[in-house]
């Protein structure tokens, strides 16, 4: 993890965001050193992604973070011949190196985080969520497991309130972003309605509507109601992928959602919402986005590996997301950048 605020290492609300999300980044880089070789083996072999992985035997989701990570610390290049080291690794992570610091970081690599890590990089399943909390020792079905989970009233009051204290400092920049096209907005998946809540302080006009799977619909009322804010946001009880979306809205909302899943399923989401929504409605994808080039910015190639770790999905790039908006029919599509590395991406129902 790389933190480079001039005065103090931990200085600004980016920074703070940035001690919990690069939480896994170093037990990436041990598995990449120690137990992949990955440096050794480009050495010998440098090449494109696919190749690397299937010449190491690790699985594409995974390793795509761990590729992007390693770019974005400038410890990898990449070009049209594919990966391979940069001066850097080449001066300290190769074998036969003056400076070889491989050892100091072989002490790592029986720590459990590093173990968990070199098990997803290799099955491509997530881990934790799924394994620990539902009380299993190996991961499945990620998002079948993650759905049962989120039935538990007793972890989805936990988990929402987990992200509602991560929204309640970027919900008011989101809402600064947001242009509403029209007076009504669906927020899907919205959690406990805290950037509904934003939003609606920040547009006067505008009405909102939480989509929420049971329970945590009843959880996002609980909140909107501690909030006072009852009269401006309702709450409908739906699955995303199970139901229809319903029709009427000008803005469809995805905050910290498309990241959770496989851009498969980014896909079928985005489908769904242009046919949904009001002619000339816009969607919104609110999250942390990797530029074009996948290499950066580092801080959200740190959250990529845990957002691997975690779920099925990774973070995407601009490039990924605008992609899967124009296969679903989108146009216009912008960019718009805010705090903690987030990214607003909109477009429009043709």
């Amino acid at each position: 993890m790389f933190i480079s605020s001039p005065e103090k290492v931990v200085s600004t609300t980016d920074d703070m965001l940035r001690l919990r999300e690069s939480a896994f980044a170093i037990d990436m880089f041990v598995v990449a050193t120690t137990w992949v070789g990955l440096f050794d083996h480009l050495v010998a072999s440098p090449g494109p992604r696919a190749a690397v992985c299937k010449a190491l035997n690790i699985h594409a989701r995974p390793a795509d973070t761990m590729f992007t990570l390693l770019l974005s610390w400038g410890l990898l290049v990449e070009d049209d011949h594919g990966l391979r080291p940069s001066a850097l690794a080449l001066d300290h992570m190769v074998a036969g190196s003056a400076n070889d610091l491989r050892p100091y970081y072989a002490s790592l690599k029986e720590r459990a985080g590093v173990q968990d890590l070199l098990y997803v990089l290799q099955s491509g399943h997530s881990r934790t969520w799924e394994a620990r909390h539902a009380g299993k020792s190996e991961a499945g079905n990620a998002k079948e497991e993650w759905t049962d989970l989120m039935r538990r009233p007793d972890f989805a009051r936990y988990y929402t309130a987990v992200m509602d204290s991560r929204g309640a400092v970027l919900a008011p920049d989101l809402a600064r972003m947001l242009q509403v096209p029209g007076a009504r907005l669906l927020d899907v998946a919205g959690g406990s309605g805290i950037y509904s809540s934003a939003i609606v302080a920040r547009h006067a006009d505008v009405s909102v509507t939480v989509l929420e799977r049971p329970p945590v619909d009843d959880v996002a009322r609980w909140h909107i109601d501690q909030r006072g804010l009852v009269d401006r946001i309702d709450v409908i009880g739906a699955d995303m992928f199970a139901d229809p979306l319903p029709e009427g809205f000008d803005t469809h909302l995805y905050t910290h959602i498309l990241h959770d899943w496989t851009l498969e399923s980014g896909a079928v989401l985005l489908r769904k919402s242009y046919a949904a929504l009001n002619a000339g409605g816009q969607v919104a994808i609110y999250s942390a986005h990797l530029d074009d080039d996948k290499a950066g910015p580092a801080p959200v190639a740190e959250y990529s590996v845990l957002m691997m770790y975690l779920y099925e999905g990774r973070c995407y790039s601009v490039a990924e997301m605008r992609s899967l908006m124009e296969q679903a029919g989108f146009v216009d599509i912008q960019v718009s950048h805010g705090i903690g590395w987030r990214s607003l991406i909109t477009g429009r129902k043709a």
